[in-house]
């Protein structure tokens, strides 16, 4: 687990306040992108490139040991779930 206790509230609760200051910073960067450029397009390109931005980011800054052992935990349960009922999901 990379939070727990109180540290986790307080991961929950920045995710939430980074998500809903993005639900107003995306709409009004995609308004300003169309008034500049006259396209709708060009400020959706924009919104989604900051997310491939932000994918990237997180693959990079993510501990290794977070990244295998959550791979772990889901290829465990799926053999955990074959055990129990005898044959295959």
């Amino acid at each position: 687990m990379l939070l727990a206790g109180t540290a986790a509230a307080g991961g929950i609760a920045l995710i939430n306040s980074v998500g809903s200051f993005s639900g107003w910073v995306a709409p009004f960067a995609v308004g300003w992108f169309k008034d500049v450029t006259g396209k709708t397009s060009t400020g959706l390109y924009v919104v989604a490139g900051l997310e491939v931005v932000a994918t990237v980011l997180i693959l990079l800054f993510m501990p290794r040991s977070v990244r295998s052992t959550q791979s772990t935990k889901f290829a465990g349960a799926e053999t955990r779930e074959h055990d129990k009922s005898g044959s295959a999901l």
